[in-house]
């Protein structure tokens, strides 16, 4: 394969953000008890990891040789991966202004699984 600095220096530094998103995973979801990333939605924060290395994987697919599958493959991760990042970020912004915006001051729930139906419907448009 013939590579050039640029391609090397890419994929170096979407393969550092790879292992940076498993390592925070990792974090998440050994502190889930702490009371701080509890109250922070850690279902959605892991999610939204999770789209960071679906972004890193379609920027490491665009440096491999150029095909049909190669180029898919990117654009595929590179889309998915953006919705379902910022779609977490989008519906966990959602909830916050749901919850503190109730002008009647009444109890309101909104449950992980109605949040996680949101993010889906962003996935099934895409």
């Amino acid at each position: 394969l013939n590579h050039t600095v640029e391609q090397w220096s890419l994929t170096g530094v979407s393969v550092f953000f790879a292992i940076l998103d498993l390592f925070l995973v990792y974090m998440m979801l050994t502190h889930r008890a702490k009371p701080v990333v509890r109250r922070s939605s850690p279902t959605f924060c892991v999610l939204q990891l999770f789209g960071n290395l679906m972004m890193v994987t379609g920027v490491i697919a665009n440096v491999a040789e150029a095909s049909y599958v190669s180029c898919g493959f990117s654009l595929a991760f590179w889309v998915m991966g953006f919705t379902i990042a910022y779609g977490c970020l989008f519906v966990k912004t959602w909830r916050v202004w749901k919850l503190f915006g109730n002008k009647t001051l009444e109890r309101m729930v909104l449950p992980n699984w109605m949040l996680l139906s949101a993010v889906s419907g962003m996935l099934l448009i895409d």
